[in-house]
C-alpha cells in the first residue's frame, strides 16, 4: 500500500491514557473503551456534530523482549470548554508523516494486521524510514462506527 505524505503542525490533544500496553497480551478493551471516553465527554458537546478524535500510541518500547506502548483516546484540546477529570493533555509532533487509509469495520485482529503491514511491508517497500516514538489513527468524518464503508487514516512519523 502507498502512503501519502503530509506535513501537519503539532496538535495540543486531551485524553484518557493508558500506559504499557503489549498488543495481544494486555488485556483491554479497547472498543468498550472508546464508549466509556464517549460517556465522559458528551457533557461538554453534542459529538454528533464533532467527529475528530484521535488514537494516539507513543513511548513505544519493548517489555520482556515483547513490543509495548502508552495509548491516549484523545480529541483536540480546543474541543473542550473544561479537560475533565483524569484526562492527560498532550502534544502530538508537527513534522513528516506517511499517511495510510484503513477501511472497513474495526474490528482487532484486521487493525493488528493493518499495523504490523505498515511497519512491516509498506514503509520499507516505499524506502521510509520511522521515527519510532509515537503515531496516530484519525479518526473524521469518514469514520462511522461497525461499517464496512469506514475509513480512518494511520499517521506514522518519518525522517
Amino acid at each position: 500500500m502507498k502512503a501519502q505524505i503530509k506535513e501537519i503542525g503539532e496538535i495540543v490533544i486531551a485524553g484518557r491514557k493508558f500506559t504499557e500496553i503489549i498488543p495481544g497480551v494486555t488485556n483491554i478493551d479497547f472498543m468498550s473503551e472508546w464508549g466509556n471516553f464517549f460517556n465522559d465527554i458528551k457533557e461538554n458537546f453534542d459529538m454528533k456534530d464533532y467527529k475528530d478524535c484521535f488514537g494516539l500510541s507513543e513511548n513505544m518500547k519493548m517489555i520482556d523482549g515483547k513490543p509495548a506502548m502508552d495509548y491516549v483516546i484523545c480529541m483536540r484540546k480546543e474541543a473542550f470548554d473544561k479537560v475533565p477529570d483524569g484526562f492527560v493533555t498532550e502534544t502530538i509532533p508537527g513534522g513528516k508523516y506517511a499517511v495510510y487509509t484503513y477501511k472497513g469495520k474495526i474490528e482487532d485482529d484486521k487493525m493488528t494486521e493493518f499495523w504490523e503491514n505498515i511497519y512491516s511491508k509498506w514503509l520499507a517497500e516505499e524506502k521510509l524510514e520511522p521515527i519510532m516514538t509515537h503515531a496516530f489513527e484519525y479518526y473524521d468524518h469518514r469514520w462511522q462506527e461497525d461499517s464496512d464503508d469506514s475509513e480512518l487514516d494511520i499517521y506514522v512519523p518519518i525522517k
